[in-house]
C-alpha cells in the first residue's frame, strides 16, 4: 500500500500559524496557503513484479 507521509509537527505548526494569521488578518484579505512537505512512501505491494 502506497501512502503519503506528512511531518506531524510541521502540520501542527502550520495549523497554528494559519489560525494566528486568520485572527490577526483583515477579513477582506484572502488567506495565504500553507504548504507542508510530504513524501511518497511506496511499499512492496505497489512495486512492479510484486
Amino acid at each position: 500500500m502506497t501512502t503519503v507521509a506528512q511531518d506531524q509537527r510541521a502540520l501542527g505548526s502550520a495549523a497554528v500559524k494559519a489560525l494566528r494569521g486568520l485572527l490577526d488578518a483583515d477579513p477582506a484579505e484572502p488567506a495565504e496557503p500553507w504548504i507542508v512537505p510530504t513524501r511518497l512512501v511506496v511499499r512492496a505491494s505497489s512495486r512492479p513484479g510484486a
